[in-house]
């Protein structure tokens, strides 16, 4: 996943275009792969398509159209897709599974609880669920 998001923007920091991503090797352990896929995934990524949008919204736009903050879900979920960009059908159910959580960070804010931490656990339960289904068990 951060591999991906790398090389998107790595052309853009690095303007010579040498970019290099490496992938996991057969050489790493499981427990490597667990903490980025399962931990550091999720917690990067929940608070860049999450909760910074979500909160720049409520920080500046303050809920004036519910419309809007549908429009924010959808981009900022659609931004989280992108970023997942294995194949078509990566993106696509990476894109609904951005919306959903969206919805889960800011169904927990408005109840005065943390968005983060339950955005965040629910994402990460989800990778490890792919994690144990892929590289575990090599089911897929």
């Amino acid at each position: 996943m951060l591999g991906h998001l790398f090389s998107i923007i790595c052309p853009y920091i690095l303007s010579n275009g040498e970019c290099k991503v490496e992938y996991f090797t057969n050489t790493d352990t499981l427990f490597k792969i667990f903490l980025i896929g399962s931990v550091w995934g999720p917690l990067i990524e929940t608070a860049v398509f999450q909760a910074l949008p979500i909160v720049l919204f409520y920080k500046f736009v303050r809920k004036k159209s519910n419309s809007k903050l549908y429009i924010l879900i959808f981009s900022a979920s659609l931004l989280f897709g992108i970023t997942h960009n294995y194949n078509v059908l990566t993106i696509i159910d990476s894109t609904f599974a951005g919306i959903i959580f969206c919805r889960v960070y800011v169904y927990f804010i408005n109840r005065g609880k943390s968005g983060f931490f339950y955005t965040f656990f629910i994402h990460a339960i989800y990778n490890t669920y792919a994690f144990i289904l892929d590289d575990v068990l090599k089911l897929a």
